[in-house]
């Protein structure tokens, strides 16, 4: 992990005091570089974890059982965090591990889950990555929000893309010069990209002026798809400059408008496999 820079952050304020208790676990195909959702990770009422697949992970080429979770129909319980996810939380000992906090928009001595939470719990050459389910604003049962590394970041770059009716090509130096200029609580459009070859609906994320700067994670698009389009707006909450790997330079959050009965991660293939 790169020492980073100092972000430009949302105020503590506004980045909200909700705490996630569940997350999803996807994985990247290490050839078609799909990502899928595999499994739920929670931190229960009681304080102890859980982990189960859900039934998403049964139509998965070339997927194997992680490590320690062998059996794909059985739910695992542990008084800790289970060790494959407790190696992805960043050692407070290290030299840059303020930076890391920070660039993820945390700060003092946040708890190995809500490092988690917010980092995806990433390792070079690793193909697992954890996202919050997205949960109620605390008394608005029909808003929903979720906090997100903005996703591709280091792809959008010098390829033309069709998003909505209009053809858009940048430059690296363009996607630069716009995160530069971005600063936290910018409101971001997104954009559907129909033509993308590994997802239908994928969900690119752009500057007010039409500047793409990376992806929505695809383990959301599916439900925002349900949603129009007005319902859901998007702000930036932390941006990092070019010292950040990729995958760290953009923390944002959606912001969404719901029906009545509305709920994140409920198809079938979010199904836990595992008989309660």
């Amino acid at each position: 992990m790169s020492v980073l820079a100092p972000p430009k952050l949302l105020s503590a304020e506004v980045l909200g005091s909700h705490q996630v208790t569940v997350l999803a676990v996807t994985w990247q195909h290490p050839f078609t570089r799909q990502i899928s959702a595999i499994g739920l990770l929670a931190r229960n009422l009681s304080g102890t974890y859980s982990f189960e697949y859900v039934k998403n992970v049964l139509t998965i080429e070339d997927f194997l059982p992680l490590v320690g979770f062998p059996d794909l129909r059985k739910r695992y319980e542990s008084e800790t965090l289970f060790p494959l996810f407790a190696q992805r939380v960043m050692d407070p000992r290290r030299p840059d591990y303020t930076r890391f906090i920070t660039s993820i928009g945390l700060s003092d001595t946040p708890s190995p889950w809500e490092q988690l939470s917010h980092s995806g719990g990433r390792r070079t050459g690793d193909a697992l990555q954890l996202l919050p389910v997205p949960t109620p604003v605390e008394g608005k049962f029909d808003t929903w929000e979720v906090g997100f590394l903005v996703h591709g970041m280091r792809h959008i770059a010098e390829k033309t893309r069709n998003l909505g009716d209009r053809e858009v090509a940048i430059s690296r130096t363009v996607q630069e010069e716009a995160l530069a200029n971005l600063h936290g609580g910018d409101q971001l459009e997104l954009l559907p990209e129909a033509n993308n070859r590994i997802n239908s609906k994928a969900i690119v994320v752009a500057t007010i002026s039409g500047v793409p700067l990376g992806y929505v994670p695809d383990v959301f698009s599916e439900d925002l798809s349900e949603l129009p389009r007005e319902n859901v707006k998007c702000f930036a909450e932390v941006i990092n400059d070019a010292s950040a790997p990729w995958h760290m330079r953009l923390v944002a959050k959606l912001v969404c408008d719901v029906p009545p009965n509305f709920r994140f991660f409920t198809s079938p293939a979010w199904q836990p496999i595992a008989s309660h």
